[in-house]
């Protein structure tokens, strides 16, 4: 199962969640980017002790960009069930 790891660090408070959108080999996500397959998401947090909890990813279709190819927007949430505020990064494990 291959792994991306994320470089952006988001911060959160404690009880509160973040949603997000991913797009891979793009910048654009009004065209979306490269399907990766099913994907998996977890937070990487720098603080012992901490619980975040990511939802399920879900995927939305964009235009086709070839014969063979849809690009797409992975849409999923990060939620920080932990006592205290802490930073992350993601790392996606997919198919």
């Amino acid at each position: 199962m291959p792994i991306d790891f994320g470089h952006d660090v988001f911060s959160l408070k404690p009880g509160h969640t973040i949603s997000i959108s991913t797009v891979f080999n793009s910048s654009d996500f009004n065209a979306g980017g490269d399907y990766e397959g099913p994907m998996v998401v977890a937070a990487a947090v720098f603080k012992p002790n901490q619980t975040f909890t990511p939802s399920t990813v879900g995927v939305e279709w964009k235009a086709q960009s070839s014969e063979f190819t849809t690009n797409c927007v992975y849409h999923y949430s990060i939620r920080n069930d932990g006592s205290e505020s802490a930073s992350f990064v993601l790392h996606f494990f997919h198919d």
